[in-house]
């Protein structure tokens, strides 16, 4: 049922809850179930009645736990932030990449679990409250349904302060490991590509130069036949020097990626 006419047919005792909740955003809803008997009665349930006859209306009612809206991501420094909680650095270093990675999945299970249990309490205390405005004395005590009303109001605030700051959270961290996967591929094109680079370089040294010949200082010929063959192959063995240290900087990316 359409929340806005849920809201339109609530009683006055119930308006003050009924607003609060229909104000929240759509991405969280508890379910509760309600009952119009024969004589008109109407009743409000989270589970539907055992037992239903064609005297019995029931109607499904959504009641919203909590939006999908996340904070954003500032940055302070060279740190970001959503809300108040601190992301993960990325580090320097050979292995800066792979302890970066284990932090931000670390932290992940961390917030998810923090996440669930918010969205829970924030579902709960909705139930609740909306329980409380269906009870006789609290519904004709204003002072006091006024000061549960507000209790409730900043307790909910503050979650789903919580909330947004949790999501900003989880995006971004779903978001470095993305990024962290892109890279890993890029590496691998990378290893792959230098590799054919080398094999390249190594079949022109052997089609110019030849192969290179046997070490023997006490061979004179060998030895200037090594002197002639080091100056074809000067070059090639240079650009395979630089290739080789790019291969092992690449390889290297990848292992702190994964």
């Amino acid at each position: 049922m359409n929340t806005r006419l849920w809201c339109r047919w609530a009683s006055t005792g119930l308006v003050s809850v009924i607003l609060s909740l229909c104000a929240a955003t759509p991405a969280l809803a508890a379910k509760l179930y309600k009952v119009v008997d024969a004589d008109g009665n109407i009743t409000f349930s989270q589970f539907p009645p055992a037992e239903k006859t064609e005297n019995h209306e029931v109607k499904s009612v959504k009641v919203e736990a909590g939006g999908d809206v996340k904070t954003p991501v500032t940055t302070i420094g060279n740190t970001q932030y959503c809300g108040d909680i601190s992301l993960p650095v990325a580090r320097v270093g050979s292995n800066g990449q792979a302890r970066f990675l284990q932090e931000v999945a670390r932290q992940q299970k961390y917030w998810q679990k923090n996440l669930e249990r918010l969205e829970t309490q924030v579902e709960h205390d909705n139930l609740r409250q909306f329980e409380q405005n269906r009870n006789r004395y609290y519904s004709s005590n204003s002072s006091y349904r006024n000061q549960r009303n507000l209790e409730f109001q900043k307790r909910k605030d503050a979650n789903l302060k919580s909330l947004r700051e949790l999501r900003c959270a989880m995006d971004w961290a779903a978001e470095q490991q993305s990024n962290m996967k892109t890279l890993a591929a890029n590496n691998a094109a990378e290893v792959k590509r230098l590799q054919q680079v080398h094999s390249n370089l190594q079949r022109a040294l052997q089609n110019s130069c030849g192969a290179e010949p046997i070490y023997d200082p006490s061979d004179p010929a060998l030895k200037h036949q090594r002197k002639e063959w080091r100056t074809c192959a000067g070059e090639y063995l240079s650009d395979m020097r630089s290739v080789e240290r790019e291969l092992s900087h690449a390889s290297r990316n990848i292992q702190s990626t994964r």
